[in-house]
């Protein structure tokens, strides 16, 4: 679960949950919060999961496996990402989940 866990620390919707008069129970992080359907056939219909699908970016889920063309295009994106936004290597503490959030 630890992998899970770390894994989701930039999803907020994962670590919350809306508890309120409407949702007396919480609503199950976002899950619950139905948006309308901008998008047909996307399979977007919460909060949720236009986060998972980020922000209507990348609607539901790519064909596996992944083609060249698919591959370089997420390769390159990720280069990209760990470029622009480098890991401080000192706030890397084991077991302090906190900090690495």
């Amino acid at each position: 679960m630890i992998i899970h866990y770390v894994g989701d620390i930039h999803q907020p919707l994962h670590a919350v949950s809306e508890v309120d008069h409407r949702f007396p129970t919480g609503d199950m992080g976002g899950n619950a919060q139905k948006v309308p359907d901008v998008m047909p056939g996307s399979g977007v219909g919460d909060l949720h999961a236009i986060w998972d699908s980020v922000i209507y970016e990348y609607t539901g889920y790519t064909k596996q496996p992944l083609d060249v063309l698919q591959w370089k295009y997420y390769s390159d994106n990720a280069e990209k990402i760990m470029t622009e936004h480098e890991i401080d290597v000192t706030k890397i503490h084991a077991q302090d989940f906190h900090a690495w959030a």
